[in-house]
């Protein structure tokens, strides 16, 4: 054996012997990692299998089953275009079309319950409810969707990320849960799971950059506990109304303060009435901590109107809980129902397809049945080159050559699909 041999063997005894226990151990759990790994894929996977089959078609927005009997939830702004009492077509990954009646619906909170149509007897599977309050940020989710309209075949498309922040003010969603789970148009209404294939939110909105509405990496679910208390008044059927507390000012606190200082109550209002005091601090709502003016409108307005909650306050040094019956909000809706949009004036030739603008260009982004696309064999996700030999790169110019066109026109389309291009030609209907 040669001195340089006999020294690197001395030098790597050496080092073995001066690992610490510490060290021995994490290498351990080093080793130990791929399995770990392993079984968090094997949950996932069971996850999604358990919870695909409640997923839901809905127009060109995604839904979920909640009750054996064929309760769905999705969002206000997907199923909302339709009064309480009407029917959508709706699809499930069985393949089956089945009508769905609108029950109730929350246009501030961007939730609409509908009733799927079985017959006598039958039941259908259904995802169970989480617990929202105890998620955490850095804790896996996954989204399930029909992104674009890529769901045609109602088998939802699965993403997967972390939860990014809870208890989020945003605009109409008072509590809701961030997530980098990709998220983009055709996932609303569609549910957001934990691992254990739990429902803790139903994806609402995401940040949009530039205006141009894909994955930006945020998006937001309305937390299920918000669903669930207002579950009640939506089976009852109807519009439903969140809660405010009038009578008050509220704001933020010093700087390095904590909770939503009031600085102003007025009397004979409810706050007045219930015993509000100007200098109050509110640490809580129904025990949820507030610690700033944000969080506490975006915990009131996690209730419906008329509930019966208890807010903490900090009075001096004393902690004083005040029940209070909660008002009607005023805040106007933030998601007016809307109308099934159309690609052309109704008095010009039908297409029956949907144009959204992509990296690469003018993109379909649904296909409308038994429409001339649809009869042209049009997919989503298809992307139109040219119509008549004239290039197109932005919806626009798009809809404006196909307005031109009158009912039993035919117009020649390149269309890019797979990497490859092929024409396509599609004679155009009356509007239905």
């Amino acid at each position: 054996m040669t001195k340089n041999t006999i020294l690197s063997f001395s030098l790597a005894l050496g080092f073995s012997l001066l690992l610490t226990p510490a060290a021995r151990a994490q290498d351990k759990t080093t080793e130990k990692l791929p399995e770990k790994v392993s079984k968090l894929q094997k949950a996932i996977i069971k996850a999604v299998k358990h919870v695909s089959p409640c997923f839901v078609v809905i127009g060109g927005g995604s839904g979920v089953v909640i009750s054996a009997d064929g309760y769905m939830l999705t969002n206000h702004h997907v199923a909302g275009s339709r009064p309480i009492g009407e029917d959508w077509r709706i699809k499930l990954p069985s393949g089956k079309i089945y009508s769905a009646t609108m029950v109730g619906t929350d246009p501030q909170g961007d939730i609409s319950l509908l009733k799927i149509k079985l017959k006598k007897g039958q039941s259908l599977q259904y995802v169970p409810f989480g617990n929202s309050d105890k998620c955490r940020v850095g804790q896996w989710v996954i989204a399930l969707g029909n992104p674009w309209g890529f769901a045609k075949d109602s088998t939802p498309t699965v993403t997967l990320g972390l939860i990014s922040a809870s208890n989020r003010y945003r605009g109409n969603y008072g509590d809701a849960i961030q997530t980098d789970t990709p998220i983009n148009a055709g996932n609303s209404g569609g549910p957001l799971i934990d691992i254990k294939g739990r429902l803790v939110g139903i994806n609402g909105s995401i940040t949009t950059r530039h205006g141009v509405k894909v994955n930006s990496g945020a998006g937001y679910a309305i937390s299920v506990n918000q669903i669930k208390r207002f579950l009640p008044t939506l089976k009852k059927g109807g519009v439903v109304s969140h809660a405010a507390l009038n009578g008050m000012r509220v704001g933020n606190t010093n700087i390095g303060g904590n909770g939503a200082l009031i600085s102003r109550v007025s009397k004979g209002t409810t706050a007045g009435t219930a015993g509000f005091k100007n200098g109050d601090v509110v640490v809580a709502v129904a025990k949820m901590p507030v610690k700033n003016s944000a969080r506490y409108y975006g915990a009131i307005s996690t209730f419906p109107a008329g509930a019966t909650v208890s807010v903490t306050v900090k009075r001096g040094d004393e902690l004083v809980t005040l029940k209070v019956k909660l008002d009607k909000s005023g805040r106007a809706n933030a998601f007016p129902r809307r109308r099934t949009p159309t690609p052309t004036p109704s008095s010009k030739g039908y297409f029956g397809a949907m144009v959204v603008r992509g990296d690469k260009g003018v993109v379909i982004r649904s296909v409308v049945a038994s429409s001339p696309a649809a009869k042209a064999k049009l997919k989503a996700g298809d992307i139109i080159r040219s119509i008549d030999g004239q290039t197109v790169s932005r919806p626009r110019e798009f809809n404006s050559l196909l307005g031109k066109k009158k009912p039993g026109d035919t117009i020649r389309l390149l269309i890019e699909r797979s990497g490859g291009e092929k024409e396509f030609t599609v004679k155009l209907g009356t509007h239905p």
